[in-house]
């Protein structure tokens, strides 16, 4: 018989493990980014971004986002582009069903989905300026940094129009990486 205490102890598992990932392992940094940090610096950034206002689900959602890595490990962008994106969404659902944990990011509404894509681009751009900083002059970091650069820039442009983002969600998108790129743009100078 599954007793609570057996479900609990196969859910940390499962976050520990996910937590332990080291991110961006295909390319040099000076410091190893975690996907627990990333997370932490995601779900604050969704705070941020909604004037901290989120609705608990896109906090977990953030805290959550990248869990199945524990799993599948830290699969780099140009990667998870060229999968059919729903294959990638059904393996981390099943994985997240697997550890008994609620896959928070089905609750989110279409706002919030964009909230929690932007900060996660913001995250690592944040991420890529702090290397920067510490003196990491290689190419990938800064090809890495104008993939998310041009991808945040297509999502403001997307939320733009969009009657569903307030304007004050809208308007932190854009003051957020805004700054962001303009810390990086002190660092590369």
């Amino acid at each position: 018989m599954i007793t609570q205490k057996m479900i609990m102890a196969t859910q940390l598992d499962a976050l520990q493990q996910g937590g332990d990932v080291k991110r961006m392992h295909v390319m040099t940094t000076l410091q190893p980014q975690t996907v627990a940090a990333h997370s932490y610096g995601v779900a604050w950034w969704c705070w941020l971004l909604t004037s901290g206002e989120p609705r608990l689900d896109l906090i977990m959602a953030a805290l959550q986002h990248d869990v199945a890595e524990g799993v599948v490990g830290d699969i780099p962008s140009p990667t998870k582009k060229l999968l059919e994106s729903q294959t990638l969404e059904r393996m981390e659902h099943n994985m997240l069903v697997k550890a008994c944990l609620p896959d928070f990011a089905m609750e989110l509404n279409l706002a919030e989905e964009t909230v929690l894509k932007a900060a996660d681009i913001l995250d690592l751009m944040q991420f890529c300026c702090k290397e920067v900083a510490l003196g990491n002059r290689t190419l990938n970091l800064r090809t890495m940094y104008k993939n998310c650069k041009e991808a945040m820039e297509k999502l403001i442009e997307q939320v733009r129009d969009n009657d569903e983002m307030s304007d004050v969600v809208k308007e932190n998108l854009f003051n957020g990486y805004e700054m962001t790129d303009n810390t990086w743009r002190t660092y590369v100078s």
